[in-house]
């Protein structure tokens, strides 16, 4: 099974040079954690992404303005891609190994077509292939602990 079968296809994108609260505004609207950023709204490359998570820690904990502060200044970039040929227990090793929850998806010119979420491996890769995925008998430890 390929992830380009179970992506979520077309995701919203942000421009980098959005402001932050225009992006929480989008999560917002369409109740999500997560956006692609691109450099512009005529681009199909990303640069990074922006999670609910960047708001929190870049911007709302540093007490900076979400107006004014741009998607830019708080986007993680070194963001883990696939390729939309990459098969779903690659992709799942990929998480793991990389401890992310999610990866864009591309197509081979490196334009973003998708995104693939360990939520979508696991509610739709059927119950006989969990064991043939790559660390799905023993998980391994998160290095950081949930208060």
């Amino acid at each position: 099974m390929k992830v380009v079968e179970i992506m979520k296809k077309q995701p919203r994108c942000v421009a980098e040079n959005a402001s932050v609260k225009d992006a929480a505004k989008l999560m917002e609207e369409i109740d999500c954690g997560v956006l692609p950023v691109l450099k512009d709204s005529t681009s199909s490359r990303p640069i990074g992404v922006i999670t609910d998570r960047d708001i929190v820690l870049r911007c709302v904990a540093r007490g900076e303005n979400g107006e004014s502060l741009a998607v830019r200044d708080i986007t993680t970039r070194d963001t883990v891609t696939c390729d939309e040929n990459c098969s779903v227990a690659d992709a799942f090793e990929r998480m793991r190994t990389e401890q992310v929850g999610r990866l864009l998806v591309t197509d081979p010119r490196g334009d973003l077509i998708g995104i693939v979420t360990m939520a979508d491996i696991i509610a739709r890769v059927p119950r006989e292939i969990w064991s043939q995925l790559p660390g799905a008998e023993r998980p391994q430890p998160r290095n950081k602990i949930a208060a």
